[in-house]
């Protein structure tokens, strides 16, 4: 079931975790996540992300506020647990 990280996150991932935010999340994760996590890896492989490459992304973005970081960081977590729960991936690269 490994797929693109793009369409995981828009055939998985929103629809579970937008039943559990509230509006505002929903317009700021969604916009957040879209820019940044999709922009950067959208056509790669789940199965190919690795944890060195992931931290680069972070660090790369060490412009953005703190807190930015840290949602991203926690986006990330939340997509390849969930991929894991999906029997997408095997185990969570991070």
């Amino acid at each position: 079931m490994d797929g693109a990280v793009k369409d995981f996150v828009e055939r998985f991932f929103f629809p579970f975790y937008r039943r559990k935010w509230k509006r505002v999340t929903n317009e700021s994760r969604t916009d957040s996540i879209t820019r940044h996590i999709i922009g950067a890896f959208g056509d790669r492989m789940l199965s190919s992300l690795n944890r060195t490459e992931m931290q680069q992304f972070l660090d790369d973005r060490r412009t953005l506020a703190v807190s930015m970081v840290d949602h991203l960081r926690w986006d990330l977590k939340q997509i390849l647990d969930l991929a894991v729960a999906e029997g997408a991936i095997l185990s969570n690269p991070v």
